[in-house]
């Protein structure tokens, strides 16, 4: 290895303890508001139903119900000081940046990706295995992880975001996605496979979303990549998990 490969790895390591730690900290936090909202929703009914029966553990499901409310209110408050330190325009382009340089470089050594009538038969190249074995898995999940957290923030119809996920700037990581999401013999993982998945769905085209539902349809409409093998790939990855 020479020194730019060192710099390389030295920033992608340097990034996965710095900038994504704090991404995961912020999806982690808004998983945990989800599920205290709907705890919330439980706890109002199971209130209501105890009041409407006169019985003595009224006080206490009240006693949750202030509690439940006072750590959504502290979740809410931890997820603007997240989102104020990670929608920042210089940070999410330079990460944008580097993780397209990533897979550009992935996708130079699995292109052309090797055919077969039946995916489930398709062996990769020794070279590009090895080359896999060789690249550390975290490599592939940081850039699954920093695109769903732009995704989730998609929903808040930001400008930078929008800039950010433009079909032009996503192209090259959503092919890299469709190539390895049916590949157990390059990424074993089903794990990470299916937050390629989890991306592909936040972009999906859809109604109901505003000018938003389909400003990512060329993604799944145009490219050799997705016209061979997005279905057959999708399709082996539910049958292998």
């Amino acid at each position: 290895y020479h020194f730019i490969c060192d710099c390389y790895f030295l920033t992608m390591k340097i990034l996965q303890l710095g900038a994504l730690k704090a991404i995961r900290e912020s999806i982690d936090n808004l998983k945990e508001i989800q599920r205290r909202q709907n705890r919330l929703g439980d706890v109002e009914a199971m209130h209501e139903s105890l009041q409407a029966a006169g019985g003595g553990q009224a006080a206490r499901v009240a006693q949750e119900l202030q509690m439940q409310r006072r750590h959504i209110e502290e979740n809410k408050e931890l997820h603007l000081c997240y989102e104020a330190a990670l929608v920042n325009e210089n940070l999410l382009e330079v990460l944008l940046s580097y993780y397209a340089l990533t897979a550009r470089f992935i996708m130079q050594r699995i292109t052309p990706f090797p055919k077969a009538d039946d995916v489930s038969k398709a062996q990769g190249e020794p070279q590009v295995v090895a080359f896999f074995q060789q690249l550390p898995e975290y490599c592939v999940e940081d850039i699954c992880e920093f695109l769903l957290f732009l995704a989730n923030l998609s929903h808040s119809n930001l400008p930078l975001i929008n800039r950010l996920l433009e079909p032009s700037n996503v192209m090259v990581f959503m092919e890299m996605m469709i190539l390895l999401v049916g590949s157990p013999f390059y990424i074993n993982n089903p794990y990470l496979r299916a937050k390629m998945v989890d991306f592909m769905y936040q972009l999906m085209p859809r109604d109901g979303v505003g000018g938003r539902g389909y400003r990512h349809a060329p993604l799944f409409e145009g490219g050799e990549v997705v016209a061979a093998h997005l279905v057959p790939h999708l399709l082996h990855l539910y049958v292998n998990i």
